[in-house]
């Protein structure tokens, strides 16, 4: 049996309703999270973060992760004195803001922060570290 060119387009017409329906309720259920609530505010503060990176570019290393058995270890620079350090080291995760942590900078003698791979879920992750040290702000990505 031959289709007439009349049902030919009713087929194409159909198919394509369909599809465009079916991206239109998947792009309804879409999440998607911005980077931060405050958004506006965080753009308005924004020179203060370039400038304390300004800073940590003035220090004679750069904060390093090193990853031991169960834990990961912040290293802060050898300048940087245990106790007179205020700040937080800041996990972000791009995909998914639930596995977004935060924790307080306590650093040890050595200069360094241990943190528990327990207290992170499974992902890619940027930390962010924002920290006072001597009155200068610091922030390194």
């Amino acid at each position: 049996m031959r289709i007439s060119w009349g049902y030919s387009i009713l087929i194409s017409i159909s198919a394509f309703v369909l599809m465009m329906g079916y991206l239109a309720y998947r792009s309804i259920n879409t999440r998607y999270e911005l980077v931060s609530e405050k958004y506006y505010r965080d753009e308005l503060e924004y020179q203060k973060v370039i400038d304390a990176g300004k800073n940590a570019l003035t220090l004679s290393r750069a904060i390093q992760l090193e990853f031991a058995e169960g834990t990961l270890n912040v290293v802060f620079p050898g300048e940087m004195q245990a106790g007179s350090i205020n700040g937080t080291i800041f996990f972000y995760c791009p995909t998914a803001a639930r596995k977004d942590r935060s924790f307080t900078i306590e650093i040890d003698k050595g200069g360094r922060q241990s943190i528990s791979k327990k207290m992170l879920l499974t992902g890619r992750y940027i930390v962010k570290t924002d920290w006072v040290y001597e009155s200068r702000h610091y922030h390194t990505e």
